[in-house]
């Protein structure tokens, strides 16, 4: 069974001046607030900003979170038309991930390649790695590096 944990971002309010910095913990709403329990504080976050752990780790051994940005290494079955053989070959791609109804997904960032991880990853912990993520590095999201 996968940890159900949600991050977010701390907002600056009266009671927390320095937001900006990345709480994990359970989610909570309180008082038309969303907050982020991490067993020792209940910090309000962006509600914007939260999202949910997807159970997997990149190669660095990083729990990857909705809306993180990683490269993703993959294999597949190209062909060439002039002998129409089939050979394996293996790209680097920059892609957002989500949670969707059926698992966690990507969406290629400046692309048009998007499915679900189990589908086009054999061992997602040692094929993906973690650059960023959509809030802190929105560079990636316009294909600036």
């Amino acid at each position: 069974m996968r940890e159900i944990l949600f991050r977010g971002k701390a907002k600056a309010n009266d009671c927390c001046k320095d937001g900006g910095y990345w709480v994990e913990g359970d989610i909570v709403h309180l008082a038309g607030m969303t907050c982020i329990h991490n067993g020792l504080d209940t910090i309000e976050v962006d509600p914007e900003t939260v999202g949910q752990f997807t159970g997997l780790y990149d190669k660095n051994d990083n729990k990857i979170f909705e809306g993180d940005i990683v490269q993703l290494h993959y294999f597949y079955e190209a062909h060439d038309p002039s002998t129409l053989g089939a050979y394996e070959a293996e790209e680097n791609i920059v892609a957002t991930i989500n949670i969707w109804d059926m698992g966690v997904g990507f969406d290629q960032v400046g692309g048009n390649l998007y499915g679900y991880l189990h589908d086009w990853l054999e061992s997602p912990q040692d094929e993906l790695e973690i650059i960023g993520n959509k809030w802190d590095n929105p560079e990636f999201l316009r294909g600036e590096e």
